[in-house]
């Protein structure tokens, strides 16, 4: 996900640098559900994007 994030941008975010750490705090401090509905988006956007290079 740090690759993504610092390449792509992921979901909504611009590409950016940032530390594993950081992303390890924010997403420890999200709620469960929340945290799942996130899951769901970067799993879909991945999907897009693999089969778009792959197709």
């Amino acid at each position: 996900m740090l690759n993504c994030l610092e390449v792509e941008g992921l979901l909504w975010v611009e590409a950016m640098s940032v530390s594993r750490q950081a992303t390890t705090n924010r997403l420890e401090s999200l709620p469960a559900q929340l945290f799942i509905k996130l899951f769901e988006q970067v799993i879909a956007q991945f999907t897009i994007t693999t089969y778009s290079l792959v197709g």
